[in-house]
């Protein structure tokens, strides 16, 4: 799965940078012991990979990494785009942004499986979404 998000005003409304990007493997979304996996990427060079539910984790930690695939907005109030992919590929799950693997994990330390679906957050619209 891809998407393309534009943040056409970076930290307009937040006085910090709000991730957005996709996430998949979700499993009984909408209920108390929803699951999912996501990618997000930020306006300032930073992504994370998380995994929200009844046992929520961090797969790059509390602040997530930088990365220079990641774009960085000119500054405040400034438009940043980003192109995001997840995908799984035999035992593998990577995070793309903006062309480049960032993140590759062992399925097995994953713990969601099923739907694909999408996160965005109210900062950035999707411009383009593909299923690969």
């Amino acid at each position: 799965m891809k998407a393309t998000f534009t943040e056409p005003k970076y930290m307009n409304v937040n006085n910090y940078p709000h991730p957005y990007g996709i996430f998949i493997a979700g499993n009984d979304l909408g209920t108390a012991s929803q699951s999912y996996l996501y990618c997000a990427a930020y306006g300032n060079g930073r992504f994370i990979v998380r995994g929200f539910g009844p046992g929520a984790f961090q797969m790059n930690g509390f602040q997530g990494d930088a990365n220079a695939a990641v774009h960085k907005a000119a500054g405040v109030g400034q438009p940043v785009t980003q192109e995001i992919a997840m995908t799984v590929k035999g035992s593998k799950v990577e995070c793309a942004i903006n062309g480049t693997v960032v993140a590759s994990y062992d399925k097995s330390a994953l713990v969601t499986a099923g739907k694909l679906s999408q996160r965005t957050e109210f900062m950035a619209s999707a411009s383009r979404i593909t299923r690969k």
